[in-house]
C-alpha cells in the first residue's frame, strides 16, 4: 500500500532552509552526493503539485526516515538507532 510502496512521504518546497536560495536544486545535489558516497539517505524526487486541477508549484517529495521500512531497506532490520538532523534557520 501507500505511494509507490512508501507508507509515508514528506512533501516540501524548499523554502526556509537557506535564506539566500529558495531553489530546491540544492536538495537534489545533496541527496545525489550522499548516495554517491554510500550514505544511507532517504529517497527523493520532484513533484508538480496540483490541487483541484490548479498548479501550486514544483515541490520535492522525500521518503520519511521514521518509517520502519526505511531501516529495513537500508540495513535489513527494523530495529536500531535512527537519528534525524533538524536545521532551523532564523527568519529575517
Amino acid at each position: 500500500g501507500g505511494f509507490y510502496g512508501f507508507k509515508k512521504i514528506g512533501l516540501k518546497n524548499g523554502s526556509g532552509y537557506a535564506p539566500d536560495d529558495d531553489s530546491i536544486a540544492n536538495f537534489a545535489l545533496a541527496f545525489s552526493f550522499a548516495r554517491a558516497v554510500t550514505v544511507p539517505i532517504s529517497r527523493m524526487s520532484y513533484a508538480l503539485l496540483f490541487l483541484n486541477r490548479r498548479f501550486h508549484g514544483v515541490y520535492y517529495w522525500e521518503e520519511v526516515g521514521d518509517d520502519p521500512n526505511f531501516l529495513d531497506s537500508r540495513f535489513g532490520t527494523q530495529t536500531g538507532d535512527l537519528m534525524k538532523l533538524e536545521v532551523h534557520v532564523p527568519l529575517q
